[in-house]
C-alpha cells in the first residue's frame, strides 16, 4: 500500500490542543489523527473484522455510486493529483 502526505491547517489554539491530546493519549499527533479519520470514515461504511483498507475503501466508493474505473473518476482522479501536484510548487506549511 501506497502512503499518502497529508496537511492539515489548524489555528495555533487547536493544534495545541491536539498536541496535549495526543501525550495524554500516549500516541503521535499523527497517530490521533490518522485514528479520527479512520473512526470517521467507519462511521459512513458498515465494515467486518479483518477487512483491509482497500476494502474499506472500495466499500465507500460504492456506497456513493462511484465506479473507481469509471473515465469520470479517472479524470477527477487525475484533476486531483494534477492540482496537488501545482500546490505542490508553492510555500508549504509543516503538517500537523
Amino acid at each position: 500500500m501506497t502512503e499518502k502526505v497529508l496537511t492539515v491547517r489548524l489555528s495555533e489554539r487547536d493544534h495545541l490542543a491536539l498536541e496535549l491530546y495526543a501525550v495524554l493519549q500516549g500516541r503521535s499527533v499523527n497517530a490521533v489523527v490518522t485514528g479520527l479519520i479512520r473512526a470517521e470514515l467507519a462511521k459512513q461504511v458498515p465494515t467486518e473484522p479483518g477487512q483491509s483498507r482497500e476494502e474499506i475503501a472500495a466499500g465507500l466508493l460504492a456506497r456513493f455510486g462511484i465506479d473507481p474505473d469509471s473515465p469520470e473518476h479517472q479524470a477527477a482522479t487525475e484533476r486531483a493529483r494534477a492540482s496537488v501536484r501545482h500546490a505542490g510548487g508553492r510555500t508549504r506549511q509543516g503538517a500537523a
